[in-house]
């Protein structure tokens, strides 16, 4: 069990370097499962249950296939053990085919002789994701000649809540990065949450004192329960009566999107009378916060060479000529005094 726990940590990190890159997030995820769970094919896919259509990441083909299921798939697909069982079942812990069906009689059905026979298909490794209602989300590995191993099923489940929480900020990112963006280059931090206020996922500029699984703050979450409080169908709130601006929306089924701006910063005026533009004290507060030239560009709607561009006047400015430096100057200005 150690060295699985040695896995569990070397690929929760493995997954964790996929978080920003939404677009590449399902290819990435079977990369990593294949180098410590080798398999002839993997897949992630997106089953909708309501609209009956599919969306599938291969891997090795590397392609994405969405499309449509007529009735008569449907039906072979209700069939498949794996599928059955995380469709009849609020269970999330990875199974093979032995772990739920007689093997012997699946490989006589007409699913595994349509599917699988030809190829020689000895089993299959299956975890669930979490998911909206109406949605099942599972990666399946497929292995020819050989059958998973309790060691490799215990190493996915104990990596599938990263797992989890990668695709999800993935689906989220690719689904709200308009209006986060847009509210972002207007100074608005955002977290996505849970119908309890739980914090489920956070973007570019996050709220100071949100993390992820854990409660909103309790100025935040009073708010927040007042909003969700109300008779649906809840109209996004527009708030300023805690310290600084909140904006709450409903994005999903049991996803609501928390957005805070912070109030009029002082140090940000005080740049504004020394002479720098609105975007240039943006950049600057943003720099004095702890940001990377690819978290500002991020957090103010910008690219990145803009940023750097801000920064040479920001540094001209303040007569430094690095950002070490220029955070010290930022951080011991005298707001008080008249510039």
């Amino acid at each position: 069990m150690d060295a699985v726990m040695q896995v569990k940590a070397l690929v929760a990190d493995e997954f964790l370097d996929l978080v920003g890159d939404a677009a590449m997030v399902p290819h990435g995820v079977l990369d990593v499962l294949d180098r410590h769970i080798p398999s002839l094919e993997s897949r992630l896919q997106i089953i909708d249950l309501d609209r009956e259509s599919i969306q599938v990441w291969r891997r090795p083909e590397l392609d994405m296939v969405d499309r449509a299921l007529d009735p008569a798939a449907m039906r072979l697909l209700f069939t498949h053990p794996l599928f059955e069982h995380f469709r009849e079942n609020h269970s999330f812990d990875p199974m093979r085919w032995s772990d739920v069906v007689d093997v012997d009689e699946f490989v006589a059905t007409d699913l595994y002789q349509a599917y699988y026979a030809e190829d020689g298909i000895s089993d299959q490794l299956a975890a669930r994701l979490d998911a909206p209602f109406g949605l099942l989300i599972m990666i399946t590995l497929t292995r020819k000649d050989a059958t998973f191993t309790d060691e490799e099923r215990e190493t996915l489940r104990m990596v599938r809540k990263t797992i989890d929480h990668v695709v999800r900020q993935a689906r989220l990112g690719i689904r709200h990065e308009a209006t986060i963006t847009a509210l972002a280059g207007r100074n608005w931090n955002g977290v996505v949450v849970d119908d309890f206020g739980t914090v489920r996922s956070t973007y570019m500029g996050k709220i100071e004192g949100t993390e992820v699984g854990k409660p909103l703050p309790s100025e935040l979450m009073r708010t927040f329960n007042d909003w969700h409080a109300s008779p649906r169908p809840r109209h996004v709130l527009c708030s300023g009566g805690i310290e600084g601006s909140v904006r709450i929306g409903e994005i999903g089924i049991g996803e609501n999107l928390v957005m805070y701006r912070p109030p009029t910063d002082a140090k940000h005026n005080f740049l504004r009378e020394l002479g720098l533009t609105k975007r240039q004290a943006d950049t600057a507060v943003a720099l004095h916060g702890g940001g990377t030239n690819y978290q500002i560009a991020r957090q103010l709607g910008i690219s990145e060479s803009t940023v750097k561009k801000h920064l040479e006047r920001v540094y001209a400015l303040l007569n430094v000529d690095n950002r070490a430096a220029a955070v010290g100057t930022i951080s011991g200005l005298d707001t008080t005094a008249a510039p």
